[in-house]
């Protein structure tokens, strides 16, 4: 199972459970959180995000550069490659998201067999 699920409802931390956002109270930044903030960069949007990161998966496959957002997408993929459970935890699901971007891109490596 590899889902997207909002951790108000289902809890952002615990067995199986990634949080993907920014640093917030307790909650740690993940190297997949969004660069971007609402008000500092304008309109914060998925589409941004996909620009962000997609170009990261790309330079990765051709020349092997792995950012902080390459290497946790790898871990995920590995896990996820394994069959074991994983759950990406946002604010917005069931709202389109980041996280839908990062499962295709998850999904993506595994299929071009980079992991």
């Amino acid at each position: 199972m590899f889902v997207v699920q909002n951790g108000k409802t289902w809890g952002f931390t615990g067995r199986d459970k990634i949080y993907i956002g920014r640093a917030n109270g307790k909650l740690a930044s993940n190297p997949l959180a969004s660069p971007f903030v609402l008000g500092r960069d304008g309109h914060c949007d998925i589409e941004k995000f996909r620009q962000w990161l997609w170009p990261q998966v790309k330079a990765w496959k051709e020349t092997g550069e792995v950012t902080d957002a390459i290497a946790e997408l790898k871990s995920i993929a590995v896990d996820v490659a394994e069959g074991k459970r994983v759950i990406l935890t946002c604010w917005c699901k069931p709202e389109a998201c980041d996280g839908d971007v990062i499962v295709a891109c998850v999904n993506w490596i595994i299929k071009e067999g980079l992991v």
